[in-house]
């Protein structure tokens, strides 16, 4: 019988922080280095939150601690408190930062990722200017260099850039509802023209498997794109967010090759003087990523990620 005088638990962001932790580390000592406690410490962390959720949360598996169905109920949770509790504190430390920011995003990532970085940046910093210019990605990427955009949003990850993964999708093979792969052919292949990662990305593995193809079409925007495969033309090579109802998935039962993930990057160049644009990346990327300690450059212009530990 359900006790609907129990009083509402307040959950602590100290315990959920190292609960996550926790869960993204598998053990306890990883998560103690990840959070800057003694192992001890996390220990009495997670028993003092496995009494007042009067759950248990971990069951262990060799030197791992997994997570139980409730611990894998609180850990959503726990993520979007915390996601919400940094959020609220970055905006009430940053709300009265001014100035521009300018951001190039490549035509493959603005469909889809741009309206959420725009989000998440005009949130939590409501008095910027925004400038958004989208271009192909060898041209963002050369902006980047000369500092006409202070952050890019890519598909790619430049080595002579600081960045961080945004979101990782499947990347899939597209036709027609109503097509048909003529297994005696060539692939017909629908594309950008050059540059494209996802041009380089089908030929490649389409010639890895050793699978002929011919270019259907060639077209000079993501939309001519969909138009010429909803035609019928051919097929082509995109992420899962281009799937629509009049779209089908082609795959190894047609034989066709897998494709690689596509991961979506956002780089700042680390050389930039735009102080702005360093504090809103380290933010964003201290949201996504907090068991990272600081971004860093070597003398050689190589990126690098500073762990805790390796500040100690």
């Amino acid at each position: 019988m359900i006790n609907a005088n129990r009083p509402i638990i307040n959950l602590d962001l100290d315990l959920l922080r190292t609960f996550v932790a926790v869960a993204d580390c598998n053990t306890f000592a990883a998560a103690a280095v990840a959070v800057c406690r003694t192992q001890s410490a996390v220990s009495q962390q997670m028993q003092r939150l496995e009494q007042l959720v009067e759950k248990e949360l971990f069951v262990r598996h060799g030197r791992n601690k997994l997570l139980t169905e409730q611990g894998i109920q609180l850990l959503g949770y726990a993520r979007k408190i915390l996601r919400f509790n940094d959020e609220a504190c970055t905006s009430l430390i940053f709300n009265d930062l001014q100035g521009e920011l300018t951001i190039g995003a490549s035509s493959e990532s603005a469909d889809i990722l741009l309206p959420f970085l725009l989000n998440r940046i005009s949130s939590a910093y409501p008095r910027l200017a925004l400038d958004i210019r989208i271009k192909h990605n060898p041209t963002i990427v050369e902006m980047m260099e000369s500092q006409e955009v202070d952050l890019m949003l890519t598909t790619q990850r430049p080595a002579q850039f600081a960045s961080h993964m945004l979101r990782t999708s499947p990347t899939l093979w597209y036709c027609a509802a109503e097509f048909t792969l003529q297994k005696s052919e060539p692939i017909p292949l629908v594309i950008l023209d050059e540059p494209s990662p996802f041009r380089e990305m089908a030929i490649r593995t389409l010639d890895a498997a050793q699978i002929p193809w011919r270019l259907a079409y060639v077209a000079s925007t993501l939309a001519a794109v969909r138009s010429a495969v909803k035609a019928g033309l051919g097929i082509t090579a995109r992420p899962v967010e281009m799937m629509g109802p009049e779209l089908r998935v082609l795959g190894r039962a047609d034989g066709l090759p897998s494709l690689p993930d596509t991961d979506y990057q956002l780089c700042y160049n680390p050389y930039s003087t735009n102080e702005l644009a360093h504090t809103i990346f380290r933010t964003l990327y201290e949201a996504q990523h907090p068991l990272f300690a600081s971004v860093s450059t070597s003398q050689g212009g190589e990126t690098t990620l500073v762990f805790e530990e390796d500040v100690e």
